[in-house]
């Protein structure tokens, strides 16, 4: 599994702000209970001098002052709790413990993301997914079957409610049991037809598994490809993560400016990713022979050859969810 390294810059912030934030409510808390209770103040600075008596005397090898340090310490303590219990708090009030106890609010074991920073990395991914598309992402089961035909089509011998049906079945065990490498796909259908939904469906249950997505249109990609060519800017790590990611869905292929460049810029893509075991979902209004049209005898080549066919086709229903 790769990480995104947008969402994975946000995880690191995100969880350092939690931290930062742990230690300024603890002492702002500590100050506040130091200013109201008379006498803790005082607590706090004899343990503080005790701490610094036992470091001295484990350096000094004085193992009698370590003892008297520690039953001062003690005591103290036994003074700190009784003196908050008297005000009508618990001992748990100047508790500094970590959020997480497994790496110490660090999220790293050792070298290891902990069980968290996954937690907050896939908060951060699912925000970076909603903010790329624009109607947000959507869950398998809001899904309607109902809005496609149940009237049999003569051209594919099977009525477009059934094929969804069918198609719904195939996209969520391919979300369920993703792993990087898995085969890629490519929807073809005609506007409106829910291709960008059931993408988003499975850009969210994949992501929410910790593996990183992107979600882009191909015109946007392109665009941001030949703007970094040319050298008029660009994002690098943006289209790095094109290359990159563990699951790249590319919208709306067809849409863009038809041109060299695209073409060029699309080979490459798709080329790349199949060499590197990465998984490309397509979304495409093309038929199969559009796409050669439009592109190349090779590209052709590569997404019928090596992507499994997801055919889409009825009337469009977004007047009927309107």
């Amino acid at each position: 599994m790769s990480y995104d390294p947008t969402a994975y810059a946000l995880t690191v912030t995100a969880l350092e702000q939690r931290r930062r934030d742990r230690e300024n409510e603890y002492a702002a808390r500590k100050a506040r209970l130091c200013r109201d209770l008379p006498g803790l103040a005082a607590i706090y600075d004899g343990l503080v001098s005790c701490a610094g008596r036992i470091a001295k005397a484990v350096i000094d090898g004085n193992d009698a002052e370590i003892e008297r340090a520690r039953t001062e310490a003690h005591a103290l303590n036994r003074r700190k709790i009784a003196l908050l219990q008297d005000a009508g708090h618990t001992r748990e009030v100047l508790s500094n413990a970590p959020i997480c106890e497994k790496c110490n609010d660090s999220g790293f074991i050792g070298v290891m993301p902990c069980v968290c920073f996954d937690e907050e990395y896939r908060r951060q991914q699912a925000r970076e997914l909603t903010a790329m598309m624009k109607g947000g992402l959507h869950d398998f089961d809001d899904f309607e079957l109902n809005f496609y035909s149940d009237e049999e089509n003569e051209a594919f011998g099977i009525s477009p409610r059934e094929n969804m049906r069918n198609n719904l079945y195939i996209l969520k065990e391919y979300a369920a049991v993703f792993a990087p490498g898995q085969r890629s796909l490519v929807l073809i259908g005609d506007t409106g037809l829910g291709k960008t939904f059931l993408s988003g469906c499975m850009a969210k249950e994949v992501s929410a598994r910790g593996y990183s997505v992107a979600y882009e249109s191909a015109y946007v990609i392109f665009s941001l490809l030949e703007d970094q060519k040319f050298g008029r800017g660009g994002d690098e790590d943006r289209t790095k993560r094109y290359f990159e990611c563990d699951l790249l869905i590319l919208d709306d292929l067809g849409c863009e400016l038809a041109g060299a460049f695209s073409t060029a810029a699309l080979y490459n893509l798709v080329n790349s990713r199949l060499l590197n075991r990465r998984s490309t979902i397509i979304n495409t209004n093309l038929t199969l022979a559009e796409l050669k049209t439009r592109y190349s005898a090779q590209i052709y080549s590569r997404i019928a050859g090596d992507y499994d066919l997801i055919f889409l086709f009825g009337q469009d229903i977004r007047p009927m969810l309107k």
